[in-house]
């Protein structure tokens, strides 16, 4: 049986052949003379091999600066020179990483501005055309003809104590305010074009006088009680007429 030259342990050598041992570095190697640490071998030939290669580098880099009129005869001078621009190397590299992954970032978080922008487009415009519909439904008016009118004049905005609400704006995109300072509403609004001649042609019974019957009145296309004439409505602007005219839904549900 061929001998180890090195085992981890004497366990895996025979009781008889352990005394040829000796402990060195952790290990148990064989006590001979001209024996050769295999390991320590190829050790040495990467060693080798990289002092040729770094001796490569200082040949090619010393040829360089002499190029260019810079003679260097110190060896030491020469490594740290070269040590130096690898070193420079290294860090400009990590810059370049560095400054690639701030650009991806900033790419990510324009996309999410974007994508939040958008979010916040389609959520002002689904806000306002709510308020109008309902609006327009409780009115009869034309949404074809009035529901454009209603976006550009109002605005879906933040408030001071941090609630979002629809505004309705005034010729300086000043949110519009009544006598008693409060914002009017887009259904209010409706209201006022419903009464303006240049507006009553796009509600149903409006003749563009500018003389007809206030909102919830009993104007044309109105019940002879002063409640609106639901036929056609959705429920959910059912609801919202009775929410914003309790007292005139109590009178319709007692009414025989």
């Amino acid at each position: 049986m061929a001998l180890k030259f090195k085992v981890a342990t004497l366990d895996d050598v025979p009781e008889a052949l352990r005394a040829l041992y000796v402990k060195r570095d952790g290990a148990y190697v064989l006590d001979a003379e001209g024996a050769v640490d295999t390991d320590r071998l190829a050790e040495a030939e990467r060693s080798r091999g990289q002092f040729a290669k770094e001796n490569a580098k200082l040949i090619e880099f010393r040829k360089k600066l002499e190029e260019h009129g810079v003679p260097v005869d110190d060896e030491e001078e020469l490594d740290h020179l070269v040590r130096t621009r690898e070193t420079q190397k290294a860090k400009a590299t990590e810059v370049d990483k560095l400054q690639g992954s701030l650009k991806e970032a900033e790419k990510r978080a324009t996309k999410s501005a974007e994508k939040a922008q958008r979010y916040f487009a389609s959520l002002r415009q689904a806000m306002i055309r709510n308020e109008a519909m309902l609006a327009l439904g409780e009115h009869k008016g034309s949404a074809k003809l009035l529901l454009p009118v209603i976006e550009a004049g109002s605005d879906f905005v933040e408030t001071e104590d941090g609630r979002f609400e629809v505004q309705v704006l005034d010729n300086f995109k000043q949110a519009r305010r009544n006598d008693r300072n409060e914002l009017i509403p887009i259904a209010a609004w409706v209201a006022e074009m419903k009464n303006d001649k240049e507006y009553a042609r796009a509600f149903d019974g409006g003749n563009g006088s500018g003389g007809g019957a206030p909102a919830g009145g009993a104007g044309g296309g109105q019940r002879s009680t002063g409640s609106p004439d639901m036929t056609g409505w959705s429920p959910e602007q059912k609801l919202a007429w009775v929410h914003r005219n309790p007292t005139m839904a109590k009178q319709m549900a007692a009414a025989p």
